[in-house]
């Protein structure tokens, strides 16, 4: 969630989260993600979600659930992509 521009206060216990994941159309989480461009994820918040994800890998998120192993690839896959981006503009500019 913190890739989708929400704040930790916004994330901080469970009956938030799902609230967020119970939302339709365009504030549904799974729109969000599908539109969510890489250029648009703020780079402080990409860094602290790699923090968070860093304790977990793939089979241990799968074996909880296969639904939360898709939004851990996704996690994963958008902050791999922001940081490539992050990395040609600073190419550019020097």
């Amino acid at each position: 969630f913190l890739l989708l521009g929400h704040t930790d206060k916004e994330i901080q216990d469970w009956t938030q989260i799902q609230n967020l994941l119970g939302r339709l159309g365009k504030d549904s989480v799974r729109r969000r993600c599908y539109e969510l461009s890489p250029l648009h994820i703020v780079v402080d918040k990409a860094h602290e979600a790699k923090d968070i994800l860093r304790n977990y890998d793939l089979i241990r998120v799968s074996e909880i659930s296969i639904g939360l192993a898709a939004f851990y690839s996704w996690a994963v896959t958008m902050i791999e992509e922001r940081e490539k981006l992050l990395e040609s503009q600073r190419k550019i500019e020097c």
